[in-house]
């Protein structure tokens, strides 16, 4: 139990170093779907697990079709696109794609796509941070009582399920109006 632990306690510490890149970290020239896939894998790899896909060429394509992302250019992909996947890759996790559709509607409704992705970034990591800081910091890791981390799931499960029910209620709670 104790690797477990250390292990547990390493990748906390690491992820609290964790950075999304923000708008003008993103590539400023047009990529090609293989080229999109590669970057979106590598600034998500820190959240995902091991040989599980992030993303495919062919989820790109459904969510074109989906009008989730816009069409990409003469086959090339920019910026917006790239912010765009990075979200949907993260939220797509926890919510339907209808319901992301629906939140980043909501989202650049009132401010601008630029500003709605550089704000999911800061939320992102402000969320992790604060959950190791419970794990790290609360002393969960400190012990290698097994009844100690056999909860730590449990209790992270429940907290992500309170979470994703009130984001679902104010998801559509919005009048059609307000969002479109």
């Amino acid at each position: 139990m104790k690797n477990n632990t250390e292990e547990l306690y390493q990748w906390g510490e690491d992820m609290l170093t964790f950075h999304l890149p923000r708008w003008h970290e993103l590539p400023s020239i047009d990529l090609y779907m293989d080229q999109l896939i590669s970057l979106i894998e590598r600034y998500l790899a820190p959240l995902s697990i091991p040989d599980e896909k992030i993303i495919t060429p062919a989820m790109v394509n459904n969510y074109v079709k989906m009008k989730l992302i816009p069409s990409p250019q003469k086959k090339r992909y920019n910026r917006v696109h790239l912010a765009y996947l990075i979200v949907i890759s993260t939220f797509k996790q926890v919510f339907s794609l209808s319901d992301i559709k629906t939140a980043i509607t909501m989202q650049t409704v009132v401010m601008s796509e630029k500003d709605s992705y550089n704000l999911f970034c800061e939320e992102q990591e402000q969320a992790l941070q604060m959950m190791l800081s419970l794990i790290l910091k609360g002393g969960a890791l400190n012990s290698i009582d097994p009844v100690v981390m056999s909860a730590i799931p449990m209790k992270f499960a429940a907290l992500a399920f309170a979470n994703k029910v009130l984001v679902q209620k104010v998801i559509h709670i919005q009048p059609e109006n307000e969002i479109k």
